[in-house]
């Protein structure tokens, strides 16, 4: 991608801001490549082994009973009317590919803007990439989306620094899928933490 982009990207933005337009387009190129290829591997490779690795540290602490339990409620049966209700309100859903261009595009134009446009980038995306570092553990804690998002009102600014951490470390070439898997590992580890504080708490409870 480098290679492809950063001569074209490189002249309009020595075009539009100068010198420091061979600065602003290594970045915008850093940002791009970097998100093209996580979004590539996540959305491919990495959904089942990031499930698997989550999994697996959860159960090598002393939470084995919630990944039991999240995969025993998958397999309850669920009577068939629950099951149309439930792909009827997926159904939107389904329409997310043009909001997801359209977010890569508003993605790009900010990365135009020089030195504070990845950093505009990043802030955006952070909190939406902290949160999905516990997509898993919701999803074991059968938790809907009225309560996620109360989850994170609650915890923005942890969830706000996690992001920004994961991002800026996916970030680094030939490197991102190594962090993805540590940020994996650390959204585990985290929902540990939490769900430790929750058994302390029953304790004095």
């Amino acid at each position: 991608m480098y290679v492809l982009f950063y001569p074209a990207v490189a002249f309009i933005s020595i075009l539009i801001y100068g010198p420091f337009g061979l600065v602003s387009a290594w970045f915008i190129i850093l940002q791009q490549s970097g998100f093209v290829s996580v979004l590539m591997v996540r959305s491919i490779l990495m959904p089942q082994i990031e499930k698997i690795a989550f999994d697996a540290v959860l159960s090598r602490e002393f939470t084995d009973d919630l990944v039991l339990m999240g995969k025993l409620r998958r397999i309850v049966v669920v009577p068939f009317i629950v099951k149309f209700v439930r792909q009827i309100i997926l159904v939107p859903s389904m329409f997310r590919l043009p909001i997801l261009l359209l977010k890569v595009m508003m993605i790009f134009a900010l990365n135009m803007i020089p030195f504070i446009g990845p950093i505009l980038v990043v802030l955006f995306q952070a909190p939406s990439k902290g949160l999905h570092a516990h997509s898993r553990y919701y999803s074991l804690k059968g938790y809907d989306q009225r309560q996620i998002r109360a989850i994170y009102r609650e915890n923005t600014g942890a969830y706000m620094g996690f992001g920004l951490m994961a991002l800026l470390l996916e970030m680094i070439p030939l490197l991102s899928i190594f962090f993805m898997f540590t940020n994996t590992i650390g959204g585990a580890l985290w929902a540990i933490s939490i769900e430790a504080k929750n058994e302390k708490s029953k304790l004095f409870v």
